[in-house]
């Protein structure tokens, strides 16, 4: 995964990003459920390159992960290559349910993308 391309994706779809980062967690549930399936691809290919370190967290928005317990979670989706591209390629029912797990830590996730770059 190329963070460069990556860039390039987000920008298409950074106002889907924002609404994540700046609502609450039942409002990120229903507007993940509303999403496009571009949308949903762009989101996933984050969460892997977070879960692998290539976005570097915060210590603090590290911290929430960690205190919410669904970092093992996180990993288990995206870390590794394999489980990456398994949930990017699965159903778009699937992917949903993944993504809503994580819908309260959206704005520590996206923190550093909005406000450090």
């Amino acid at each position: 995964m190329d963070i460069h391309y990556l860039k390039s994706e987000f920008l298409n779809v950074k106002d889907f990003f924002y609404f994540l980062y700046s609502h609450n967690s039942r409002q990120n549930s229903a507007r993940i459920s509303s999403a496009s399936d571009k949308e949903l691809d762009i989101l996933i290919k984050f969460l892997h390159l977070i879960s692998n370190g290539k976005i570097i967290l915060k210590k603090q928005n590290l911290e929430a992960v960690l205190k919410s317990r669904r970092m093992k979670t996180l990993r288990c989706h995206f870390e590794r290559k394999d489980s990456f591209l398994e949930t990017l390629n699965s159903e778009r029912d699937n992917k949903i349910d993944i993504l809503k797990k994580f819908v309260v830590l959206y704005p520590s996730l996206f923190f550093t993308t909005f406000n450090l770059i």
